[in-house]
């Protein structure tokens, strides 16, 4: 074989992955999904709501088009404010192998930390993230970066989506108030 042709379909297919891996995450890479399990965010009881532990539970699912997909691994955890755009926003600390991955350019704004895959949460992990603080209440959905056991249909095996309802920073009080009083009705 010709070592130019070669030299050349390697730089194009390199050029090719490195223009894939580029591509920034913002409010429009987020898919609707029709069911996701076995991904629990809980909120801290005791702070406003900025502390979320993400977990990845065995055999984790999410039905995308019509397939059902396993999923591996959760490499982004966002929260998601479609048609407000959040330039005031704090940058993020590091959370183990997580960094910022933040963005306002679309029309919205994501919030939240992002790893590579294979670094992420494994089922039946979990991984805590504390925001210095959120705009309520802007920020209305949750969001996730996941790799799953099999190609989608519209290629590769990750992808972004959406996936749960932000609790306002009221809702977890609440919740902990109500575990008390069900508590002190059994005694």
């Amino acid at each position: 074989m010709n070592n130019r042709l070669v030299r050349t379909s390697l730089a194009s297919a390199f050029a090719l992955v490195c223009v894939a891996g580029a591509q920034a995450t913002t409010i429009n890479s987020f898919n609707t999904v029709t069911g996701v399990t076995g991904i629990t965010v809980t909120p801290s009881i005791g702070s406003p709501n900025l502390t979320f532990t993400v977990s990845l539970s065995p055999g984790a699912t999410v039905t995308y088009l019509s397939n059902t997909y396993t999923i591996t691994d959760i490499f982004g955890f966002y929260v998601l404010a479609q048609g407000f755009n959040d330039t005031g926003r704090p940058a993020l600390p590091n959370v183990a192998a997580f960094s910022d991955d933040s963005d306002n350019r679309a029309a919205g704004s994501i919030f939240g930390w992002a790893s590579n895959p294979n670094q992420g949460i494994t089922q039946g992990n979990s991984q805590t993230f504390t925001y210095p603080s959120i705009a309520y209440p802007n920020y209305t959905e949750f969001g996730f970066h996941v790799r799953v056991d099999g190609t989608l249909p519209t290629g590769g095996n990750t992808f972004n989506i959406r996936g749960g309802f932000v609790p306002t920073p009221g809702a977890g009080a609440l919740l902990g108030l109500g575990g008390l009083i069900a508590m002190r009705r059994r005694r």
